[in-house]
């Protein structure tokens, strides 16, 4: 392997790398928005358990991502999804006060709920 081999794959492993962080960051968001009804214990048990299944389902569909998006219309149907999912979290608080968090009438339904959406949001 060249000097050259060498520098180019070391800037494909920092482009992924920084691709990655940035795209992160919207899980993040969807996190937040998702686990914004729960009590504040429940809300931390939604983020480690959103956080640790985004996390399993990144590793195991990383081998699949490269082949996937090579289907035509893929990236188009998955940025649809992204896009649904936004919009009903969005339009689900509206009726919330601002500043308060809304009442969820079942702790484990909401908890699961929300941990459902990390992860599908996540897995689109």
């Amino acid at each position: 392997m060249g000097m050259d081999d060498s520098i180019h794959f070391l800037n494909l492993v920092l482009e992924v790398f920084f691709l990655d962080l940035l795209l992160s960051g919207d899980n993040a968001v969807v996190i937040a928005l998702a686990c914004r009804g729960l009590a504040p214990s429940q809300r931390r048990q939604a983020v480690l358990m959103g956080t640790a299944g985004a996390i399993v389902l990144r590793l195991l569909l990383t081998v699949l991502g490269s082949l996937l998006l090579h289907i035509p219309l893929l990236k188009l149907l998955g940025g649809l999804a992204l896009l649904v999912i936004a919009i009903q979290l969005a339009l689900g608080e509206d009726d919330a006060s601002a500043g308060e968090a809304p009442e969820v009438a079942d702790p484990a339904a909401g908890w699961m709920a929300a941990v459902r959406t990390v992860i599908v949001a996540d897995f689109v």
